[in-house]
């Protein structure tokens, strides 16, 4: 996601231009928006985050919630979602039998596994 609502306006005003059928896409467009994501890092935060909450029952039938949240940054939040990529390819590297075929990835990592894929950036787990 974008750290400031001028990123966010534009890339949802955008999208009208490709639904109207006046640009059939904005990938031509990556390029210049980039240069200019980067000239615009000055003016907006550094910070970014991930924050997680399920809700549902326990194992007594009671209401249950459960968060987790991370904090990032100098710039480092885009990582956050790269974690289980680059923990799961640690895995394969490894030669570490994985599962196979269409599933849930549920279970695949630990915490621990996704956090320290995530080591050398300023992106923190804290308590919600």
């Amino acid at each position: 996601g974008f750290a400031s609502l001028p990123g966010h306006l534009f890339v949802w005003a955008a999208s009208f231009l490709v639904r109207a059928n006046i640009l059939t896409s904005l990938t031509p467009l990556v390029p210049a928006l980039h240069r200019i994501s980067h000239w615009m890092e000055k003016f907006v935060s550094d910070k970014g985050a991930m924050f997680v909450a399920m809700e549902g029952l326990d194992h007594h039938n009671k209401p249950l919630l459960l968060t987790w949240h991370l904090i990032a940054a100098q710039h480092h939040g885009p990582y956050i979602p790269c974690g289980a990529a680059i923990s799961l390819a640690h895995k394969l590297a490894n030669g570490e039998p994985l599962p196979t075929g269409a599933m849930p990835c549920m279970g695949l990592l630990t915490v621990a596994e996704y956090l320290s894929a995530l080591r050398g950036y300023d992106i923190k787990e804290i308590a919600p």
